[in-house]
């Protein structure tokens, strides 16, 4: 991202941020995970109406080199945008700054917006590169602040 520089960044299917999933009311949507870091993930899809078992919750982690197949039908009634992330615990942080988010459209099949229309999605991060590229953080990876160093004389 900056010039000279590489940047780790962790993501689904290599896009950051992840793909977008366009799905309809009442499908039957089916993930695959198959988690190629070296720590614990999940996929959380943040607001949608899912089982709990289904929701990528940080006590059902997949493990490193461990694969997680989620399905789930959406309802009538749950068109929206949202957005799906990693949800493990005290790793979420790290793991969506490096990358790891998406978003998720559900539509209706009887919206009476157009299709003509066009859509724009926009998403926003406040990541923070230092100077040799690296992801830069003013926080502890847990969102609490990190502890600073000082020296006694």
């Amino acid at each position: 991202m900056l010039p000279g520089t590489t940047t780790e960044f962790w993501s689904y299917n290599r896009k950051v941020p992840g793909p977008l999933i366009d799905v309809f009311e009442g499908d039957t949507v089916r993930i695959r995970l198959d988690n190629r870091l070296s720590q614990e993930t999940t996929v959380h899809w943040h607001g949608l109406p899912v089982p709990p078992e289904q929701d990528g919750n940080p006590m059902d982690p997949v493990a490193p080199g461990a694969s997680r197949t989620y399905e789930f039908t959406l309802p009538v009634g749950s068109a929206g945008t949202y957005w799906y992330h990693p949800h493990p615990h005290e790793m979420t942080a790290e793991q969506v700054f490096r990358g790891m988010a998406g978003l998720l459209i559900v539509r209706s099949r009887t919206d009476p917006v157009p299709t003509a229309i066009e859509e724009k999605l926009l998403v926003i991060s406040d990541l923070r590169l230092a100077a040799d590229g690296t992801i830069r953080r003013t926080r502890r990876w847990t969102g609490r602040p990190a502890a600073k160093a000082t020296t006694c004389s």
